[in-house]
């Protein structure tokens, strides 16, 4: 029976809109995959996903917005498991509050909305 030799992550990671590419290197010739897990800010480590065999990459499809997370990756077979990767940490920008609330004192909503376009539409045209 080989060892399995644990895989490296390499420490960048992409985002993509949403959505985190990890790489890591694949250094076993035995896994029957990998296992991906995942914590959230100083959360525990949790199974995120698994791939199969000889694969280097995964998307990440749930990333949640403003907050630190931290993946890492190990080889598995049916004996059992490799030691993890290092671990690769990317910081998720949350979404900028909006700014200039302001109170509609309309009483017909749509009344509202209508003055405003058609107040916009004056304006274009001058």
């Amino acid at each position: 029976m080989k060892t399995l030799l644990a895989a490296i992550m390499f420490a960048t990671t992409t985002l993509f809109g949403a959505d985190l590419v990890l790489t890591w290197q694949d250094n076993s010739e035995n896994e029957d995959g990998f296992e991906i897990e995942r914590k959230i800010d100083d959360g525990n480590f949790e199974l995120l996903n698994g791939t199969g065999p000889n694969e280097n990459s995964y998307i990440d499809a749930e990333v949640p917005a403003g907050v630190t997370l931290t993946y890492r990756v190990r080889a598995v077979n049916r004996y059992g498991s490799s030691s993890f990767t290092n671990e690769a940490t990317e910081v998720t920008v949350g979404p900028v509050a909006p700014s200039n609330l302001n109170v509609n004192k309309e009483k017909n909503p749509m009344a509202w909305l209508a003055k405003r376009f058609l107040n916009k539409l004056r304006r274009n045209k001058s």
